[in-house]
């Protein structure tokens, strides 16, 4: 696996410059969980699609796109978060097996080194 320095950058601000938009599309009182929780979700997606090279083709392919599908269905949910009422306990419950879901799957995909 090898750290791509400067995509790993500009993979921070686009998921910053993200978060800062939920942060002000969001109408409720829980503008800074849902400002946080999509910045931890969107570096967590955006950095294996962009910011990481793996050394095998097939792992490389598969999780770039497996990061990127999670990605839009994270930013789908977080979207829909913003727009919509919701607690917090359900946003942080929903965020977290999403992501859960995702590293589960990435590890997975990793280690089968193909």
């Amino acid at each position: 696996m090898k750290i791509n320095i400067f995509n790993t950058i500009i993979t921070l601000f686009i998921s910053l410059l993200l978060s800062y938009g939920l942060y002000n599309l969001c109408s409720s009182n829980m503008k800074n969980i849902i400002c946080v929780g999509s910045f931890l979700f969107f570096i967590t997606t955006l950095t294996p699609s962009i910011g990481l090279n793996f050394y095998y083709a097939r792992t490389n392919t598969n999780i770039k796109t497996l990061s990127l599908v999670f990605f839009i269905l994270g930013l789908i949910s977080n979207i829909l978060f913003s727009f919509f009422l919701f607690s917090t306990s359900f946003y942080v419950m929903l965020n977290g097996i999403i992501l859960l879901v995702f590293l589960l799957a990435a590890n997975s995909i990793f280690k089968a080194e193909q």
